[in-house]
């Protein structure tokens, strides 16, 4: 006993000094805190001082003048209008206020996850009430219809069509809500030569009804009035950048890298939106948080010398593998978050046609975006325009080729990290490392890997050390494994886990109690971020059945089975729980409607070649394997499981004569 005594007492004050050590380096963390803090507020304060300084100078009566005279030199001269120096400095300011003010703080997950469309309706409002009242008949879409050289009974029934399609627009803009805070939304349209058309197209953007937005005219380098006739229009909202000629998808990155938008939206300066067009938009993409982009049906309308050529006006339902080998969906009616752009680029500007296409390919390569099914777009074709549509047949293979190449890029390496964008250190929990889903988190962990500081954290609850695919691997990640067992004992093993968990944001793959449990725990007492990916109703993995789908109340502790952290009635619990987690991620769209609608829609890619039949030797497998010519098979493409079905197979298999 006085041994044992002992042991305590050096055990005792050995934690004792690592809480102590601990609690000094809290206070050190603390204070680096607010150091940050106040750097942050005097860079706030010095830029927002810089900046009413810069807008002094320009609104003074001395570089009004001086503006005005340069000016006047460039028409004696007949050089082209160019940007000055405190032009292009406040441009940066602006710039650098908006960067500022969209920081991503790795604080709680309310704060550090995109939290549109998972907030309390209480911070809401109906959409219908930011929307200006917009007299349809008088607008340029309304117009461009009714004076244009369709065929009477065509324009009949498409005014018909787009006069229900009002009402039911109506409808949505009552039920959808957005936050108190309108999302701004950055209107991208490209230039040259325009100045005959390109007021059409400015006129109906102001005429939307929903006013939060701004347009960025990117100027390709024009040598008309293309530049006077945008910055002709009295509306603050409207900026015009002067741009030197580059082409289309040059002009189009330099709006996206101007934009200060939550939302992207894009217009060419030959076409022309219904007036709901950007209201429509903003619900479609609030109906969704978990998908990124959003599209509509348009008009294809092509102009002729003596007549107006209907040539579509249907939406099409996403299909990406008919997307990548033909595009379907127009620029001028896809919108979409700016994380895209933030994370993976813009426009490739090698391309001189179809960037749209490989742009939207590039977007909707990880999940599909949604469908406004109205006709909110005038897509106008017109071969006296000189579009980019009526380009060359000779291009097309090597568009093709650029677009081919970018694709074949995605699925063998993955989407292009912009190097802008922070690379925390991410944190990948699974619950167990010993059968077939540990696969999962080490494939995520060793792709994270080639980009990010990682950590893999599991538990060990099963005979073999490791899943055996994975037990002679040498991962190029930190790994941290876990002894598991029943509770209580299991209660110091979680302690030691979270004290291991080192990452700024965790990726929790499966609703499990060791790893959920473990990602919760962090996002408690250290307000670390946690994504969860949920693929299966884990409940029912092992017991088929709808009793588990019935609403979870909190376990009953007293209940002895769940002395075990892998029992169902954890797992139950965990994925009711799930549905109010900020940010989810799945595969399965059933899943996403049970879980609540708003996942991040996770496209499941398979290597197809792997199942070619033609790559095997279908006589010669079946003699190995020691099958007649008469014997069936039956490939089940993976493990034996109850709530797959394989059993009942078996005993069909079983029973037939």
């Amino acid at each position: 006993m006085p041994e044992q005594r002992q042991n305590l007492e050096q055990e005792n004050r050995r934690l004792r000094r690592r809480l102590a050590d601990l609690e000094t380096r809290v206070r050190e963390l603390e204070a680096l805190e607010r150091a940050s803090a106040s750097a942050n507020d005097q860079y706030s304060s010095l830029l927002s001082q810089l900046s009413i300084g810069l807008e002094d100078v320009l609104n003074s009566a001395r570089w009004r003048l001086g503006d005005a005279l340069v000016r006047a030199i460039e028409i004696i001269l007949f050089r082209k209008k160019s940007p000055l120096l405190l032009h292009h400095l406040r441009v940066l300011l602006e710039r650098h206020r908006t960067l500022g003010d969209r920081s991503w703080k790795l604080g709680s997950a309310a704060e550090a996850l995109p939290t549109y469309g998972f907030q309390d309706p209480a911070s809401t409002r109906p959409l219908a009430d930011c929307l200006d009242s917009v007299d349809f008949s008088d607008t340029a879409f309304a117009r461009w219809l009714r004076d244009s050289r369709i065929a009477e009974s065509r324009r009949r029934q498409i005014a018909e069509a787009v006069e229900q399609e009002l009402e039911d627009i109506a409808a949505l803009e009552r039920l959808a809500r957005v936050p108190d805070e309108l999302p701004l939304i950055s209107i991208v349209m490209p230039a040259f030569n325009r100045q005959d058309i390109i007021a059409e197209s400015i006129r109906s953007v102001i005429e939307q009804s929903y006013r939060h937005w701004e347009l960025l005219v990117c100027d390709d380098g024009s040598d008309d009035d293309t530049r006077e006739v945008a910055g002709g229009f009295d509306d603050a909202r409207i900026q015009v950048l002067a741009l030197d000629h580059r082409g289309a998808a040059a002009a189009r990155n330099a709006g996206l890298g101007s934009a200060r938008g939550q939302i992207v939206a894009y217009l060419d300066s030959d076409n022309i939106w219904h007036p709901q067009y950007l209201a429509v938009m903003l619900a479609t993409l609030m109906s969704d948080r978990g998908r990124y982009a959003a599209y509509a049906a348009y008009l294809d309308l092509e102009i002729k010398s003596d007549h107006v050529r209907l040539r579509s006006a249907k939406t099409r339902a996403f299909d990406f593998d008919e997307l990548a080998r033909k595009n379907f969906v127009d620029l001028n009616s896809f919108v979409h978050w700016r994380e895209l752009f933030d994370c993976f680029g813009g426009f490739t500007e090698s391309l001189a046609r179809q960037q749209d296409w490989d742009l939207i390919l590039k977007y909707s390569f990880l999940r599909d975006p949604l469908i406004a099914d109205y006709r909110l777009v005038i897509y106008r074709r017109n071969r006296a325009w000189n579009q980019l549509t009526a380009l060359r047949e000779e291009t097309l293979a090597e568009t093709e080729s650029i677009v081919g190449g970018n694709l074949a890029g995605y699925y063998q390496g993955g989407l292009p990290l912009s190097p802008a964008v922070a690379k925390p250190k991410v944190t990948v929990l699974i619950w167990d490392i010993c059968r077939n889903h540990f696969s999962k988190a080490y494939n995520i962990a060793e792709a994270l890997s080639a980009t990010h500081s990682v950590e893999l954290v599991g538990f060990r609850f099963f005979e073999a050390e490791i899943f055996p695919p994975y037990a002679k691997a040498d991962p190029p990640f930190e790994t941290h494994y876990f002894q598991g067992c029943d509770f209580p004992e299991f209660f110091g093993v979680m302690r030691q886990a979270l004290a291991r968990v080192s990452g700024d944001i965790i990726y929790c793959v499966k609703p499990r109690l060791p790893s959920l449990g473990l990602a919760l725990l962090a996002n408690y007492h250290r307000g670390t971020p946690f994504i969860i990916e949920c693929n299966d109703l884990e409940s029912v993995v092992s017991a088929p059945d709808t009793e588990a789908l019935a609403e979870a109340s909190a376990p009953d502790l007293d209940d002895p089975a769940l002395e075990s952290p892998y029992h169902r009635g954890w797992t139950q619990y965990l994925e009711h729980l799930v549905q109010r987690a900020p940010l989810k991620v799945t595969h399965n769209q059933n899943l996403n409607r049970w879980l609540g609608g708003h996942c991040v829609f996770q496209r499941n890619i398979k290597d197809e070649a792997r199942f070619d039949p033609d790559r095997f030797d279908r006589d010669l497998i079946r003699s190995e394997l020691g099958f007649g010519p008469a014997d069936r098979v039956i490939l089940f493409a993976g493990l034996v499981r109850r709530h797959k079905g394989i059993f009942e197979l078996k005993s069909t298999l079983e029973a037939a004569p």
